[in-house]
């Protein structure tokens, strides 16, 4: 419960109070951002109420078919997030949203089970058998859930894969072999032998990493770019926020303390700024100022 609240409580700080700088991209879906916030939660409780509705139904006697209908609809909702909200808030959203079916999971299914099994036991009333099949169900499904939401809870640090064209697709890989790893650790413990879970899984991993990786050759560099020219980019497309005194309306301290007021300032974080903004292209953030392809060459230019 209190890694759900603190991470509720943080989902507001960092996307919420800052909506339009972290929540919104306009360039994916131009809304305000109290009707991103409002599709944001009420995607939560959408999400747990056709869970819970799939967990009621016939198919969850039916494990592989319950997978399977599952796995789409976590798949549709990744893509919807990533069709409303910018890359690295679609991610978390969509952690979010499996994290709150963990914890409803627990607070409306688990514990009231166990509860009731206790009271039955104290009182030598007839047990009720379901209850405790309905508890190890959703239990089974919370060990599932753990691995795909710990990658989203650091996914903001690793902008190779929110930072990529189709960001929806690189998050349902992850999520796909994480819990595949996990199905293996869950047959390890329990004495069983397989000799595919595991590669496969791992091989659905490195698909990711391949397919998310930057083209091997961008294009040759053929004049030298002066450091003037990059200056002058730096100054007009990352100042605003990347500044001792940022003029951005919504930054008034440079982000992560990074800042490029000097030209030895851009010179040291002359690698940061090759991952951020000529790799993964997450910087400027969904991109605010405009920051062109040509100008992005440019700085790779400099740097290479």
């Amino acid at each position: 419960y209190f890694t759900w609240l603190s991470g509720f409580c943080l989902l507001f700080v960092v996307y919420y109070f800052n909506a339009s700088a972290l929540l919104i991209d306009k360039n994916v879906l131009d809304i305000s951002p109290l009707t991103g916030i409002g599709i944001g939660v009420g995607s939560f409780v959408v999400g747990w109420v056709a869970y819970d509705l799939l967990c009621k139904s016939p198919l969850i006697k039916k494990p592989i078919w319950f997978t399977l209908i599952g796995f789409i609809i976590a798949v549709g909702f990744a893509y919807f997030y990533s069709q409303v909200f910018s890359s690295r808030a679609a991610y978390i959203h969509f952690g979010a949203m499996i994290g709150s079916i963990m914890v409803a999971n627990v607070f409306f299914v688990i514990i009231p089970a166990q509860k009731a099994m206790v009271k039955a036991a104290r009182e030598g009333l007839p047990l009720n058998p379901q209850l405790g099949k309905n508890a190890l169900n959703r239990s089974l499904h919370n060990n599932y859930f753990t691995l795909p939401v710990l990658f989203v809870m650091i996914s903001n640090h690793f902008p190779t894969t929110f930072g990529f064209e189709q960001p929806w697709l690189i998050l349902v890989i992850i999520t796909l072999g994480t819990a595949g790893v996990k199905h293996y650790l869950n047959l390890k413990e329990k004495g069983a032998v397989s000799v595919w879970v595991l590669p496969v899984s791992v091989i659905i991993l490195l698909a990711g990493a391949f397919i998310s990786a930057p083209p091997k050759d961008p294009g040759a560099c053929n004049t030298k770019i002066e450091f003037s020219e990059v200056h002058m980019i730096i100054q007009q497309r990352c100042i605003s926020c990347h500044s001792s005194k940022p003029t951005d309306d919504i930054y008034k301290a440079p982000p992560n303390g990074v800042v490029y007021d000097t030209p030895n300032d851009i010179v040291f974080k002359k690698d940061l700024i090759m991952q951020r903004v000529v790799a993964t292209k997450t910087m400027p953030q969904n991109n605010k100022t405009g920051l062109t392809e040509k100008e992005r060459d440019i700085i790779r230019c400099w740097i290479e």
